[in-house]
């Protein structure tokens, strides 16, 4: 027997094993190697005893202990006190004991505990290690980051009397299975199986979500995933309620060459009046779809969306969309434009169906063309588009329009930038009759023509200081439209569709909405080098002709409101605070038509805004207005976040929505708790408190 003194260098050792070992014992290639404290050699049974700071690289892998045994001939090496086995692709194996193969891969391991390289981590009092998979005894798992306190409970653990991990079917599979949330269980499977760490998806149940409302009370959501193939899979919902039978959602996506689609159905069986406007109807039904494909050099989206119920939408709590929007939309892309041909269906959720109702818009062809080189100096642009309207009630209508804009800009000539643009636009219906319509379609014109031609200036100018800099900007624009009275004749057009704001003061409206004016208008702009923006505008328009505007535009039969936006924002190394305001004044009496005002604060892990709204009698559709929005994000910790928001109609002193989320999220859980408040009332809908909870173990059973 040889014995090594602790004196004894890593090379020599490895050359004196490999001389030392008799021929049928396994010698260390270049990139094995053994070292230790002492190290004996028994040749007549060919082991090796190693005692003290025991490292052994073998394969990439590499075990430390404080003493082996390894039994080459017998292909057992017996690791105590200690152990360590480090993978190649950083998982860790810890155990008192391990009595393994050669080649580290096989064996049983005692007091095991394994640190995958997502830091997943399993502990167990025993594992059964072979290349069949894994077997270990009274098991406890979890994917969260590892407590200060060693001794402490995870945030949730998954323990099980028995995990059998089957690597040729890439399963894992649990006996006697419970949760444990922070120590405590909280819920038990006699029997649980998830994919392997190697399987990227496979059909299974995906984590579920806890709900409750007024109409289907107490909920829960179980997603099941099939995982059809590589190129399409189903994902089934089924919510179990306390108040209504079983509700089912499916989402099927599905891969193909051109591109890709999915739909979303929803099934549920209820004559419930909370969630039917027809109690006779009892299978409430909705389908969603939307797809893009790529076929040769055209680009196609897809959108369906329709229900039995203009309301099951809202009433089902999927979103509250005002209408139903069906498209198919198809694009090709030129060097310089574009052919775009679509179909668009409408259907009204919340208002009534009026003679101007547009049911469907099929076809929409539109071509849009940029000239290459220049025109009298300008960029031309032709824009040509037939289109069909439909309607349940009132005149179906094709018409076909052709516009052309010309647009040139001049070199600054003492400080003074111009352009000039002139629109045109020409047009032709086709009006088809119909008995109930009330429109007499004779009288209508049949063939259009409106063209604009605008001058605008502006005189920039800039001061500079050690400081600041600022700003400031005069604009004036002569616009000269023909007289486009005419259009109004055209059913369903009663007056030019205009709303006067700072950005489209100065730009020029379709030819057939747009009237004769002239339009002022100065900015004036601070930079501060403390970190001060500001930003100020007004500005005016004047009616030169005899067109006349709604009172909701702005624009006014002879002088417009005046419009103005200021912008004010402070930044600093920590927090920018961020105040913006837009407002319409009579300029009759200075009174206030519109005000719409946001202020935002945000730092490291903090943002609140305030969205405030007013407008006045006759400045929308709806009548007056008056709303504010406040919403908060607060960041609290690492892993702890908070959101709110509630919106109040303070026209009425009521609220309109309110929502608070309580969010943990780290690299392991994700933890959702959420309340709203509804305060709609529209048909039968009443008010209502919804509390959804949602909890999501990730990395289960795998690394990413």
């Amino acid at each position: 027997m040889m014995v090594f003194s602790p004196s004894a260098n890593l090379i020599a050792v490895v050359l004196a094993i490999g001389v030392a070992l008799p021929a049928n014992a396994q010698a260390p290639t270049p990139n094995n190697s053994m070292e230790a404290d002492t190290l004996s050699f028994d040749d007549g049974q060919s082991t090796i005893k190693a005692n003290g700071n025991v490292k052994i690289e073998k394969n990439g892998q590499t075990l430390l202990a404080d003493k082996v045994i390894w039994k080459q001939a017998d292909d057992e090496m017996n690791a105590e006190g200690n152990v360590i086995l480090r993978e190649p692709d950083g998982t860790l194996t810890e155990a008192q004991r391990m009595v393994l193969d050669n080649q580290l891969s096989e064996g049983e391991i005692y007091t095991f505990r394994r640190t995958m390289s997502n830091q997943a981590r399993l502990q167990a009092d025993s594992a059964l290690q072979s290349d069949e998979g894994l077997l270990l005894q009274n098991v406890g798992y979890t994917a969260c980051p590892e407590c200060e306190d060693p001794t402490a409970d995870p945030l949730w653990q998954l323990r099980a009397r028995e995990i059998d991990y089957d690597k040729a079917k890439e399963d894992v599979i649990y006996r006697h299975m419970w949760l444990e949330v922070a120590g405590t269980p909280v819920f038990y499977l006699p029997y649980f199986t998830h994919p392997g760490p190697k399987v990227e998806r496979r059909s299974g149940f995906l984590s579920p979500r806890i709900a409750s409302n007024k109409a289907f009370g107490f909920g829960f959501e179980t997603p099941y995933y099939f995982d059809l193939a590589p190129n399409y899979d189903l994902t089934l919902t089924p919510r179990v309620s306390e108040k209504q039978d079983p509700y089912l959602v499916g989402h099927w996506r599905h891969l193909v060459g051109a591109g890709s689609y999915d739909i979303t159905t929803y099934a549920h069986q209820s004559d419930d009046p909370l969630l039917t406007s027809d109690p006779s109807e009892d299978l409430n039904v909705g389908i969603e779809a939307k797809g893009n494909f790529s076929l040769g050099q055209w680009q196609t989206q897809l959108v369906f969306k329709d229900a039995n119920d203009d309301l099951f939408f809202r009433r089902y709590k999927i979103d509250n969309d005002d209408q139903m929007e069906s498209k198919a939309v198809s694009t090709r892309f030129t060097d310089n434009g574009y052919i775009r041909i679509a179909a668009h269906k409408y259907r009204s959720v919340l208002n009534n169906q009026t003679d101007s109702t547009v049911n469907d818009i099929l076809p929409s062809i539109t071509h849009q063309q940029n000239f290459e080189n220049p025109i009298a100096g300008g960029q031309l642009t032709m824009t040509n588009q037939l289109s069909h309207n439909r309607r349940a009630l009132g005149l179906d209508i094709t018409a076909a329009k052709s516009s052309f804009e010309w647009t040139r800009e001049f070199a600054p000539r003492y400080g003074v930038v111009w352009e000039v643009q002139n629109l045109l636009q020409f047009d032709a219906y086709h009006y088809d009759d119909k008995d109930s319509d009330p429109i007499q379609s004779d009288d209508a014109p049949h063939t259009l023509a409106a063209n604009s031609v605008s001058l605008k200036a502006s005189y920039p100018m800039e001061k500079l200081a050690d400081s600041h800099t600022q700003t400031l900007t005069p604009q004036a624009q002569l616009v000269f439209a023909t007289d486009n009275e005419r259009y109004q004749d055209v059913p369903y057009i009663s007056a030019p569709v205009l709303d006067l704001t700072r950005a489209s003061l100065f730009q020029l409206a379709a030819p057939n909405d747009e009237a004769s004016r002239v339009n002022l208008g100065v900015s004036h702009g601070l930079l501060h080098t403390r970190g001060i923006e500001t930003d100020l505008f007004i500005g005016q328009s004047f009616n030169i002709s005899d067109s006349d505007y709604t009172l909701a535009s702005g624009y006014g039969d002879g002088s417009s409101a005046y419009v103005v936006q200021g912008n004010l924002a402070y930044q600093s190394a920590v927090s920018k605070i961020a105040l913006t305001q837009n407002l319409r004044i009579d300029p009759s009496d200075n009174a206030t038509l519109r005000n719409q005002v946001n202020a935002s604060y945000q730092r490291a892990g903090f943002s609140t805004s305030v969205d405030y709204s007013f407008f006045a009698d006759g400045q929308t559709a709806t009548g007056a207005k008056k709303e504010q929005t406040v919403t908060m994000n607060w960041q609290m910790s690492d892993y702890w976040q908070v959101e709110a928001l509630n919106r109040r109609d303070l026209r009425n002193d009521r609220d309109v929505l309110s929502s608070l989320d309580f969010v943990y999220e780290d690299i392991c859980t994700l933890v959702r708790v959420s309340f709203s408040r509804d305060y709609a009332e529209i048909d039968n809908i009443e008010p209502e408190t919804s509390i959804g909870i949602t909890f999501v173990l990730k990395t289960l059973g795998g690394t990413e």
